[in-house]
């Protein structure tokens, strides 16, 4: 992929970056109260799928920008929809690899790069987990 097709990708996800941090900025604490069980239009950290969700929420589920952090030290950072990834983000895992690039319903879908932490990385075309073009190796 040259310079320019590079950047032409990257416009849309540097808006949805700008319109999702503008968003939470402008979202209401959600409410810690016993009593409220379910957060909605909202922003907070509270327990999600084994791990801790920080961030926006809509009907009890992550929905914008946020982290998972797992208790085995995986991280999941982006922008979420129904509880799952969605659009732009990353996975880190423990080992210090890592997946940038993105999602669609909580898989890798689409542009990304994998990368380990001796600076190695492929990047491609990702469709369920699974690449789909040949990888580039840098």
């Amino acid at each position: 992929m040259n310079g320019w097709m590079a950047f032409k990708l990257a416009i849309p996800l540097l808006i949805s970056v700008f319109a999702v941090s503008k968003a939470l900025a402008a979202t209401p604490a959600c409410a810690s109260s016993p009593g409220s069980s379910a957060w909605s239009n909202c922003s907070g950290s509270k327990a999600f799928l084994g791990g801790t969700y920080t961030g926006e929420w809509l009907n009890d589920r992550p929905a914008g920008e946020g982290k998972l952090l797992l208790p085995d030290g995986r991280v999941f950072t982006g922008f979420w929809r129904n509880g799952k990834l969605e659009g732009a983000g990353s996975s880190i895992w423990p080992d210090g690899q890592r997946y940038d690039g993105n999602f669609r319903a909580g898989d890798m879908q689409g542009q990304g790069t994998w990368s380990w932490p001796d600076g190695q990385q492929f990047v491609g075309e990702w469709r369920s987990e699974e690449h789909t073009s040949e990888l580039q190796s840098h």
